[in-house]
């Protein structure tokens, strides 16, 4: 046989084994395309499309492509390219933790401030009624407290301990200057 013939025959049969064990390895993904999978789905069960969007969006690109290649059976390609994103998954989801931890502070603080600020208002209108600012206050205040119970919700449980400290803070003003709707009769008013 000539040797162009044989080099010939050689690289079809490099090519076919390629391919074949390009075709056999992707039946089953391999555990590198696997790996970045779920961690990229544990990054998002951990919130990161609230707390790093756009990181989400282009770590998602890259992991679709990859996941492209392995349905093509280029399952060389797509584990090569899983290679490089699955240490910016994990950095990722490192990042999510910090900005939840972060997030849970400020709600502790929010809650915490909401509290005091909600106590401060019952007193200031102690034996007087309630009122509508203040029971906003709570209603408010309680929402923030079961939202503060989920991790993807610390940003808005945050937002309304803040709404709940303001209302309870206008409900004890309203309460100390005796204004209507504060449980006080207003100065210059009758009392039955």
């Amino acid at each position: 046989m000539p040797r162009s013939a044989s080099h010939e025959i050689v690289g079809l049969v490099a090519s076919a084994v390629l391919s074949l064990s390009d075709a056999a390895c992707c039946h089953r993904p391999p555990g590198p395309i696997v790996e970045v999978n779920l961690a990229l789905l544990r990054a998002k069960d951990a919130c990161a499309t609230l707390y790093a969007p756009r990181d989400v969006a282009a770590i998602e690109v890259r992991i679709d492509e990859m996941n492209r290649l392995a349905d093509a059976r280029k399952c060389a390609r797509a584990r090569s390219a899983a290679g490089p994103i699955l240490p910016d998954v994990l950095a990722l989801s490192a990042r999510v933790e910090a900005e939840r931890n972060l997030a849970l502070d400020a709600a502790k603080s929010a809650l915490d401030a909401a509290e005091s600020a909600v106590e401060r208002a019952r007193e200031a209108e102690a034996g007087g009624g309630t009122s509508v600012e203040l029971s906003a206050a709570e209603r408010a205040l309680a929402e923030a407290r079961r939202m503060s119970g989920d991790a993807c919700a610390y940003p808005r449980a945050t937002l309304l301990a803040r709404d709940a400290a303001e209302a309870a803070e206008r409900a004890r003003a309203a309460a100390k200057a005796g204004t209507p709707g504060s449980g006080e009769p207003a100065e210059g008013a009758r009392r039955p």
